[in-house]
C-alpha cells in the first residue's frame, strides 16, 4: 500500500521510472510521457541554459549517434529542458534522424 501512495504522490520522479524499479529493472530512463516528465518540460529555459545544453548535445553527437533519450539521460541535468534544446536542434537542421532512429548531427 506505501508504494502505491508513494506512486501517487510523488512530483518528482519519473512514474514509468518508478513503476519499472518495481518491477525489478534498475538504472531505467524517464519516460517523457508521465505527468512528472511533462511538466519538466514546460520549464523556462534561458539562453546560457540552452548553449550549455547544445554544447553537450554536441559533443556526444560528435561521438556517435545515439537514441533521442539516451541523449537526454547523456546531457544530464533537467530532462525537460534537454528535449526543448533537441527539438529546436530537429527543428532547425542541426540534428536529424539517421535510418536507425537514431539523432546524429547533420552532415552539410
Amino acid at each position: 500500500m506505501a508504494t502505491v501512495i508513494e506512486y501517487a504522490t510523488l512530483k518528482n520522479v519519473c512514474r514509468g521510472r518508478l513503476l519499472l524499479e518495481y518491477f525489478g529493472q534498475e538504472n531505467s530512463l524517464e519516460c517523457g510521457n508521465c505527468d512528472v516528465c511533462i511538466e519538466r518540460k514546460t520549464k523556462p529555459l534561458t539562453d546560457s541554459e540552452f548553449k550549455q545544453i547544445e554544447g553537450l548535445i554536441r559533443g556526444v553527437l560528435t561521438r556517435e549517434p545515439v537514441e533521442p533519450l539516451q541523449l537526454v539521460n547523456l546531457v544530464g541535468g533537467e530532462a525537460g529542458k534537454a528535449w526543448k534544446v533537441i527539438k529546436w536542434l530537429q527543428d532547425n537542421g542541426v540534428i536529424v534522424n539517421n535510418k536507425d532512429g537514431m539523432l546524429t548531427l547533420h552532415e552539410k
